[in-house]
């Protein structure tokens, strides 16, 4: 069984332009104006159907679809954030035992964003709460503290953005440690601290075994490697190990990285790292593909 705990619908008029666009900007003039014309193409699954056939080859079993809410930090999408919710709901309610949906939003929407968050949860059946603070918000930004609330009351997960983004974006509010005082307060909401998994520090390490309630996943780990080797082999050692293996969640970061290689390709990678790690515990790859998220979700309400 494999939970992908981290992915996003791959369709174009739910990102702001810029979201897409900056995503390429070591690429020169020439090759972003190609990738612009190339992306509505490849981003057109309004259904999760693409997204579907990969889960299939893959053996994935479910999917964490994470909102994200753009439309304040980089100007609002095509569609409005309410459209986005009801394209999500549409997917949910297509495919309900394949698709789990957190809601995305931004706080500095104010009593808005916050009743269609309560919305997305209430009536469409969203599971959890996704932040992208490189938007131009802290992770204790004053506007959250209804959100984190309502997370804490009904005990559902926070997945945030953490480590590097875009460079037009605010990447200095991203740091996994900014969490502490807000994962020590808030105690019974699990928070997940996206792309951490492949970024780890002394620091961090010390959080996360410190703390009860803090996850991290390891969706995006492609940008980083470009082939299976001895480093990635000891970067990853770590999250096999007692101290952190019931911590890490895995995940693809679909569609991001994943235009020209299957899905299943991502998950040989990691059967051939855990194969070369000695000294993991029992069940340890278990653990990151399904165990610990199952674990996390069976906390939140049905």
């Amino acid at each position: 069984m494999i939970i992908d705990f981290h992915s996003h619908l791959a369709y174009a008029p739910i990102y702001p332009d810029r979201y897409l666009s900056d995503m390429f900007l070591e690429l020169n003039e020439n090759e972003r104006s190609k990738l612009n014309r190339i992306i509505p193409i490849l981003l057109r699954d309004k259904n999760g159907e693409v997204f579907l056939r990969q889960m299939d080859l893959a053996g994935i079993d479910k999917a964490v679809l994470l909102i994200i809410d753009g439309g304040v930090g980089l100007g609002e999408a095509k569609l409005s954030i309410g459209e986005i919710y009801e394209i999500h709901h549409s997917v949910l309610k297509n495919h309900p035992d394949r698709f789990i949906v957190f809601a995305g939003i931004d706080p500095r929407r104010g009593k808005i964003g916050y009743n269609l968050f309560r919305k997305g949860i209430e009536t469409y059946n969203f599971k959890g709460l996704k932040l992208y603070p490189p938007m131009g918000y802290s992770m204790d930004h004053l506007e959250l503290t209804p959100y984190y609330e309502y997370c804490q009351q009904n005990r559902l997960p926070v997945l945030l953005h953490t480590g590097p983004s875009q460079r037009n974006l605010r990447n200095e509010l991203a740091n996994p440690l900014f969490i502490r005082s807000i994962a020590e307060k808030y105690q019974n909401i699990n928070f997940i601290l996206a792309h951490a998994g492949f970024n780890l520090s002394n620091d961090l390490i010390k959080l996360i075994k410190s703390t009860k309630n803090i996850y991290i996943d390891i969706a995006g780990f492609q940008s980083k490697y470009k082939k299976f080797d001895q480093q990635m082999i000891n970067d990853f050692a770590p999250l096999f190990t007692k101290e952190l293996n019931k911590k890490v969640l895995f995940g693809n970061d679909w569609p991001l990285f994943n235009f020209i290689k299957p899905l299943y390709r991502n998950i040989e990678i990691l059967d051939k790292i855990n194969v070369a790690i000695d000294n993991k515990i029992e069940n340890a790859l278990e653990n990151i593909m399904f165990n610990n998220a199952i674990n996390i979700l069976m906390t939140s309400p049905p």
